[in-house]
């Protein structure tokens, strides 16, 4: 068995039809049914998840296992549980609101050839393409920070830093063999603490990047414009963790900044202060210091409210029009 499709679940009714019917659609030799499976781990979903999966199961035209949780262990320990399950030398982190583009998985067990650690794909949203693995070299050897930095400086997006997980690949025994501490499992994006800390204790890491597309998040609202408090507080919280607790590389800690920075455009910077707690704020100012945002951006406004609220209604009309 060459590829598991790992599939962490929680009341995805309405979107891992699709996503099932994306991989089916793409097993169209015997070999390619031999060498590839889905594993899906539910999360103890209250909605109609488990008769969907159930539907594939009994059609039977994938290898496919399915696990139903008595209680929500959460996302990391889900992840976690379904590459231990899975029985393919390569794992794919697939979130269950996307969908798998034409030829994708075909792209994958090719690249699988070469035995890098890590396979990275880039992403469509919104019909335009992400480069999450950027333009550049296609076969990465990291094992010094010159090496690392190299690699980082394709990147305007922290979705490219391992963290979008239906973009990556991981070699399971890669995966498997981690020292990571059993403390970070649990955290949202473990696969991405889980890569860092191989760099960190000095394990040459082997990425492939792909340079296309391999799967579809839709026309929905992604991590980019929706509920930007939450995500640049987990954004800016792991980037923080990484960089101080894991590699303790201050050159690192900028470059992240920068990354960080980048995506929070002055709009979506201000709508997320609006919504982050003054206790939080004054913890995170600290960090965004040290990245060298500005004092203005740093400043709590009374107007940030209004810039959100104006925000989330012109998000609300491009649904609108968009429908």
């Amino acid at each position: 068995m060459i590829l598991s499709i790992c599939i962490p679940t929680y009341n995805r009714a309405k979107t891992i039809g699709a996503l099932l019917d994306s991989i089916e659609k793409q097993i169209t030799t015997s070999w390619i049914a031999e060498n590839v499976e889905v594993v899906i781990f539910d999360n103890a979903s209250t909605d109609e998840t488990q008769e969907i999966v159930h539907r594939f199961l009994a059609a039977g035209r994938v290898k496919l296992r399915y696990f139903s949780r008595e209680t929500n262990v959460g996302f990391g320990r889900n992840i976690s549980d379904a590459i231990d399950n899975a029985s393919g030398a390569y794992c794919w982190l697939m979130g269950s609101d996307d969908v798998i583009l034409d030829g994708a998985i075909s792209n994958m067990l090719s690249a699988t050839k070469l035995a890098p650690d890590i396979v990275m794909g880039n992403v469509l949203t919104n019909g335009i393409e992400r480069k999450l693995s950027g333009d550049g070299r296609k076969l990465w050897r990291i094992d010094t920070d010159s090496e690392l930095f190299h690699f980082f400086k394709q990147f305007t997006e922290i979705s490219s830093l391992f963290a979008f997980i239906s973009s990556l690949v991981v070699r399971r025994d890669f995966w498997i063999n981690s020292p990571m501490p059993v403390e970070f499992i649990p955290h949202p994006y473990t696969h991405m603490l889980r890569i860092f800390y191989a760099l960190a204790i000095g394990e040459e890491v082997v990425i492939y990047s792909l340079n296309v597309p391999v799967v579809d998040t839709g026309n929905e609202e992604n991590e980019l414009t929706a509920k930007v408090a939450r995500h640049f507080s987990l954004d800016l919280e792991t980037l923080d963790f990484v960089s101080r607790v894991i590699l303790q590389n201050n050159a690192v800690d900028l470059e992240f900044g920068r990354i960080f920075l980048t995506i929070y455009s002055r709009l979506k910077f201000r709508c997320a202060r609006a919504g982050v707690s003054k206790k939080d704020w004054e913890r995170y100012v600290l960090t965004l210091s040290r990245w060298g945002c500005s004092k203005n951006l740093l400043k709590k406004s009374v107007f940030d409210d209004f810039i959100l609220v104006a925000y989330l209604f012109c998000k609300f009309l491009k649904r609108i029009v968009r429908s």
